[in-house]
């Protein structure tokens, strides 16, 4: 996906044996094939959800707005 080469770790040896490694990699190119990303996917939904820094920074700062001067404020949060 993107045009770039990713690793999906599927698991340690001895405690993922040889069949389920074979069937977890089966199982990530079905989805490659759908145009899901595994390694997205196997992170589950709370990367999906917006949690970039700028999101977690925003959310952080709006929480604590009232400690902040508000001309700092509309300089840091524009909107």
């Amino acid at each position: 996906m993107e045009g770039r080469q990713k690793t999906l770790a599927l698991g340690q040896y001895p405690q993922m044996t040889l069949l389920q490694a074979r069937m977890a990699r089966d199982h990530a190119k079905a989805q490659l094939a759908k145009g899901i990303d595994p390694t997205a996917a196997k992170r589950g939904p709370v990367a999906a959800e917006g949690n970039t820094f700028e999101a977690l920074a925003e959310r952080w700062f709006l929480k604590h707005r009232a400690k902040v001067d508000p001309a700092t404020f509309r300089g840091i949060m524009p909107r």
